[in-house]
C-alpha cells in the first residue's frame, strides 16, 4: 500500500489525497492497466519523480485510492449501533448514506468495481474483507427490518439486492441532469418495502 502518511492533515498527506483523486479518475475513464504514470504527472501538473514521491508506483497508487474509499464507506457505521433508531430508520440511513458517498466519490466507486482484481492478492483478501464487512452491517439491518418473516437465504439474497441497486448507480447516475441523491435513496427504500410487502403477504 501507499507509504505511511502522518496521522494529522500535513500538506504530504494533503497533496497524496489530490494526486489519487486525480488517479481515481484516470484510472475510472481510461482504465487501471491503460493509465501511466506520466499521465498522472501530466494531469497532477507534477513531475514523475514528484508522484514516485508520495507513491512507489501505480499499483501502490491503485491501493491507497480502494483503502481510502472503503475507509470512508466504513467510517461512522457505527451509528447502526444506537438503540434510539428504528430497524426502518437504520436502513434508510444506510441506503442514504451509501447513495451520498457514490455520488461524491464516483471515481473512486468505479474504480472499486472495475479495478479490484488489479491488486496483489494480500492487498485484494484485504478489500475483500472490508466488503465483507459492510455487506454484513447491512444483512444485520435488513434482518432486524424483517424480523421472523423469512428465512436466513432470502435475507442474504435481499441484502445483495439493495447492495446492487445503489452500487450500479456508477453506471448511470449523473446528478448534474437527473434525480437528487436523496430522493434516489429514497426510490430505493420505497422499492424494497414495497416489495417485501408483496413479497412476505
Amino acid at each position: 500500500m501507499s507509504k505511511k502518511l502522518p496521522a494529522s492533515k500535513s500538506k504530504k498527506e494533503k497533496k497524496a489525497q489530490e494526486i489519487a483523486k486525480v488517479a481515481a479518475k484516470l484510472f475510472s475513464k481510461k482504465g487501471f492497466l491503460e493509465t501511466s504514470i506520466t499521465d498522472i504527472a501530466k494531469s497532477s501538473k507534477m513531475s514523475k519523480a514528484n508522484i514516485y514521491y508520495y507513491f512507489e508506483d501505480k499499483n501502490y497508487l491503485l491501493t491507497h485510492i480502494l483503502n481510502d474509499f472503503f475507509d470512508r464507506i466504513l467510517s461512522g457505521t457505527e451509528v447502526y449501533q444506537r438503540e434510539d433508531l428504528t430497524w426502518e430508520e437504520k436502513l434508510k440511513l444506510f441506503i442514504q448514506r451509501h447513495v451520498d458517498i457514490y455520488v461524491k466519490y464516483t471515481p473512486q466507486a468505479k474504480v472499486l468495481f472495475k479495478e479490484v482484481n488489479n491488486l496483489d492478492s494480500r492487498n485484494r483478501k484485504i478489500m475483500r474483507q472490508k466488503e465483507r464487512r459492510y455487506f454484513e452491517i447491512l444483512r444485520e439491518i435488513v434482518s432486524g427490518y424483517l424480523g421472523d418473516r423469512l428465512r436466513k437465504e432470502y435475507i442474504t439474497a435481499l441484502t445483495f439486492f439493495i447492495l446492487g441497486a445503489c452500487n450500479w448507480m456508477y453506471l448511470w447516475y449523473d446528478p448534474k441532469k437527473t434525480i437528487p441523491p436523496d430522493k434516489i435513496a429514497e426510490m430505493i427504500f420505497h422499492v424494497f418495502k414495497g416489495g417485501i410487502s408483496s413479497f412476505t403477504s
